[in-house]
C-alpha cells in the first residue's frame, strides 16, 4: 500500500505526456479527451496526498518529495495543449513561461509558483467554457465536487497561501528583499 501514492503521482507524468501528444496529433479535436485526462490527473492528485497522509510512519519517497514538481510539469503540459490546439498564440505561452521562470528563480517561494499554475488552470477552464459550453459546465461541476470533498484542507491551505503571498507583496512594496 505504501507504493500507491507514488504510483498515482507518477501517473500524472504519463497523463501530462498524453495531453501534449493529443495536442500535437489532434489539436482542438482532442479537447474532450484532454479534459478527461486532466480530470483523472486531478483525482489522482487528491488521492495521492490523501493516501500518503494516512499511511502510519510513512517516510516520503523521492517521488513524494518531488510531487509539487510533477504538478508543475502537468500544468505546463496543459499550457502546451492550449498552445498546440491553437487556443492561444505561441508567443504568449513562451512569454508567460519565461516570466514564470524568472519570477520563480528570483522569489523562490512555492505560493508564487502556485499563482502561475492557477493562471494556467483558470485559462484552461475559461477556454473550455467559452468554446465547449457543455464540457465547461461538466468541468465546473467536477471542480466544485473536488472543492467540496477537499474543503477542510482547501480552506486551511488557502488562508496560509494567501498570508504568505500577502507577506511577500508587503515586503516588496516596503523595499525589503524577502528572497532567501
Amino acid at each position: 500500500m505504501n507504493w500507491i501514492p507514488d504510483l498515482l503521482t507518477a501517473s500524472r507524468l504519463l497523463l501530462a505526456a498524453l495531453i501534449v501528444a493529443l495536442g500535437v496529433a489532434r489539436g482542438r479535436d482532442a479537447v474532450a479527451m484532454a479534459l478527461i485526462l486532466a480530470m483523472v490527473a486531478w483525482i489522482s492528485d487528491n488521492l495521492d496526498g490523501f493516501m500518503a497522509r494516512r499511511i502510519p510512519n510513512r517516510q516520503p519517497s523521492w517521488l513524494g518529495r518531488h510531487e509539487f514538481a510533477v504538478d508543475v510539469v502537468f500544468t505546463w503540459a496543459t499550457l502546451a495543449f492550449i498552445l498546440l490546439a491553437g487556443f492561444l498564440p505561441w508567443w504568449l505561452g513562451i512569454a508567460y513561461t519565461l516570466l514564470a521562470l524568472i519570477v520563480a528563480a528570483l522569489v523562490q517561494r512555492k505560493p508564487i509558483t502556485i499563482i502561475f499554475l492557477r493562471v494556467i488552470d483558470v485559462t484552461a477552464v475559461l477556454l473550455v467554457l467559452w468554446f465547449y459550453r457543455e464540457l465547461g459546465l461538466l468541468l465546473i461541476a467536477f471542480l466544485l465536487t473536488l472543492a467540496a470533498v477537499q474543503w477542510p484542507r482547501l480552506s486551511r491551505d488557502s488562508v496560509t497561501w494567501a498570508r504568505t503571498v500577502w507577506g511577500l507583496v508587503r515586503d516588496f512594496l516596503r523595499g525589503r528583499n524577502s528572497v532567501p
